[in-house]
């Protein structure tokens, strides 16, 4: 017997909605930039060294920073 679920929850989660992006961007290629299939923002790796002292890694959202002329 198949059942069919219905969850809610929000986009952006790594494991199943984030894709490699092959696109333009300033993000560099070592970071691994990623993007939401179903919003398109995009994100890229971020490593940090946690409490125990292993290094360790998580995806964050990019930001990019606009600079005006004057």
């Amino acid at each position: 017997m198949k059942i069919k679920v219905t969850t809610e929850r929000e986009c952006c989660d790594p494991q199943e909605d984030l894709q490699t992006y092959h696109g333009k961007h300033m993000i560099p290629v070592a970071l691994r930039p990623k993007f939401c299939k179903h919003c398109g923002q995009l994100w890229y790796l971020e490593s940090f060294t946690d409490a125990a002292g292993d290094s360790d890694s998580e995806y964050i959202r990019y930001v990019p920073v606009l600079t005006r002329d004057s």
